[in-house]
């Protein structure tokens, strides 16, 4: 898996792990979590030190990068992005989140935790 995969699906993965549904589906998103926060976190950890690198202080603690840092700034965050991570994945069954509510681009972002259910 790529860490931007992980990092896309973030919010969405916060949002499932709070809505109610069997315990055992409850359980794999729960150990999986925790182990994405680890990458998480040093995810956020190396884009603060690229920030402080090619970005400028504008205002109180808001760094921004200038136009003429820019592409070697998002340069950066896409290698940093293309990174391959080893976590293992939860295979989750639709038919057990039934009663989960997710939008469609939801699913889109984490649709690496229904590999076995993709047709």
């Amino acid at each position: 898996m790529k860490l931007k995969e992980l990092v896309k699906s973030h919010e969405v993965l916060k949002k499932l792990a709070n809505q109610e549904m069997p315990i055992r589906v409850s359980f794999k998103i729960g150990v999986f979590l925790k182990e994405a926060e680890k990458y998480l976190q040093s995810y956020e950890e190396e884009r603060m030190k690229l920030f402080e690198m090619y970005g400028e202080e504008k205002s109180e603690g808001e760094l921004v990068v200038p136009e003429e840092h820019r592409s070697d700034f998002l340069q950066k965050m896409s290698e940093l992005g293309e990174e391959s991570i080893d976590i293992k994945c939860p295979e989750l069954d639709l038919d057990n989140l039934v009663d989960v509510k997710l939008s469609p681009q939801d699913i889109v972002l984490i649709d690496f935790l229904f590999e076995g259910d993709k047709e």
